[in-house]
């Protein structure tokens, strides 16, 4: 799978997501102690955004029903059940700018 560019890290704010919609995925791209996580953006629950969530105990909050996800897997947090799906995600420098990037299929 090729990498894709998300966002500039400098655009993500600690604890705090930004919603990232590109060939078809809906993104939340959430910034824990530094390091980007990319999460799948639509809480499988009642279909809130996630990005307008924020990381809580390293999980990213449902803003709609406070469900917890954790940032590592996906799971829904205590239950170990099916959550969101999340990206392998990695930062890159270039022309002097960090640059998020994610493992994403394309068509």
């Amino acid at each position: 799978m090729p990498w894709t560019t998300l966002c500039v890290l400098d655009e993500l704010t600690e604890g705090e997501a930004k919603a990232v919609d590109i060939d078809g995925y809906r993104l939340a791209v959430f910034l824990h102690h530094g390091q980007p996580h990319v999460l799948h953006d639509v809480c499988p629950h009642a279909g809130a955004p996630m990005s307008g969530g924020w990381i809580q105990d390293g999980c990213a909050v449902c803003p709609r029903h406070l469900w917890r996800f954790d940032l590592s897997d996906g799971k829904i947090s205590g239950t170990g059940g099916d959550g969101l799906q999340v990206y392998i995600t990695r930062t890159i420098e270039f022309n002097g700018r960090t640059l998020v990037q994610a493992e994403l299929a394309m068509p």
